[in-house]
């Protein structure tokens, strides 16, 4: 039980370490968009390169933002259906909904989106929108990534859960 408590708060690091890695990447998509703002409309002259440096930079931002969002539980719950049932009863529904409507969905996504972004690598495909073209199989593998990390938090959110509730389980069982 100790190593996999281990290998969950090493899953936790790693993606709070990512987190706070991209937290920068917002200063410099602010930066872009400053800078293309003042280009555009104080200097009548727009970048060629900023809507691509934009989606890119924000598009990072999102993906790796997200796992740790989930780990402080800052994702949107319908709390005011779930708050309505007791705290075992949110538990069963949480181990009942989270693998129904996330991992074994998710699992299905993963693979098809690794697939994808394996023949993206191979074709050294590039993007069709924007001025630049830029090769946009980075851009897909980092979603893949950020995928991947939220799906291995959920994952390690539903493994504590069962933990947590087999060691309630066994001191109720201790007391009696």
């Amino acid at each position: 039980m100790k190593r996999s408590v281990k290998a969950l708060d090493f899953l936790d690091f790693i993606c709070e370490r990512v987190s706070k890695i991209t937290m920068w990447v917002f200063i410099a998509l602010m930066l872009t968009m400053t800078y293309e703002v003042v280009m555009r409309y104080i200097f009548r002259s727009p970048t060629m390169w900023s809507y691509d440096m934009t989606y890119l930079l924000n598009s990072i931002s999102v993906v790796f933002g997200m796992a740790w969002v989930y780990k402080i539980k800052g994702h949107v719950k319908v709390d005011i259906i779930y708050n309505r049932y007791s705290e075992k009863m949110r538990n069963i529904m949480d181990l009942i909904f989270v693998p129904l409507l996330f991992l074994i969905p998710w699992a299905f996504i993963l693979y098809r989106m690794m697939l994808h972004v394996m023949n993206s690598i191979a074709i050294r495909e590039v993007a069709i929108t924007g001025t630049l073209m830029p090769p946009i199989y980075p851009f897909k593998t980092w979603l893949f990534v950020g995928f991947l990390l939220l799906f291995l938090q959920v994952l390690s959110e539903y493994i504590r859960q069962i933990l947590n509730m087999s060691v309630k389980k066994g001191s109720d069982l201790d007391a009696s």
